[in-house]
């Protein structure tokens, strides 16, 4: 859902209502397409599906415990899709309230390279110095960092 840009993924819905029929008017259709795929992002991408994954971890762990050496480990996929996609380096930015829709617009500018949180914090104001595509607002949030 990362690489597809978020108007496709509403756009490709409304297609799927448009020739359901399940909806009597286009307006409906386009509502309930924005609705069902802000609500796929919020709770199932972003809660669910990674509790889930939590879960089938603890079970397989279970089962295999006394098998096999292995360790069934989803943590990381678990964590990359509570945080939204935002790069591993970058989480701490969240700690400060800093949105992720922020957050994705300037990671990739950001080197996964860089791990301390001075470095991000320099990187982070020669982004902003340069010219960028954020808002005033998101400026300075990043700016309070």
């Amino acid at each position: 859902i990362n690489e597809v840009p978020l108007s496709q993924i509403i756009i490709n819905e409304f297609n799927y209502y448009k020739k359901s029929k399940k909806y009597k008017t286009e307006i409906r259709c386009l509502d309930n397409a924005i609705l069902h795929t802000f609500r796929f992002l919020k709770r199932e991408s972003g809660y669910k599906i990674p509790k889930y994954l939590m879960i089938l971890q603890s079970i397989l762990n279970f089962i295999y415990k006394n098998k096999t050496d292995c360790k069934i480990d989803y943590t990381y996929f678990s964590t990359l899709l509570e945080s939204e996609r935002v790069k591993e380096n970058l989480m701490f930015l969240i700690d400060y309230g800093i949105p992720t829709s922020t957050l994705r617009k300037i990671q990739k500018n950001i080197s996964i390279e860089l791990k301390t949180k001075e470095e991000i914090k320099q990187r982070i104001q020669q982004i902003i110095k340069s010219n960028n595509n954020l808002t005033k607002y998101e400026e300075i949030l990043l700016n309070n960092i």
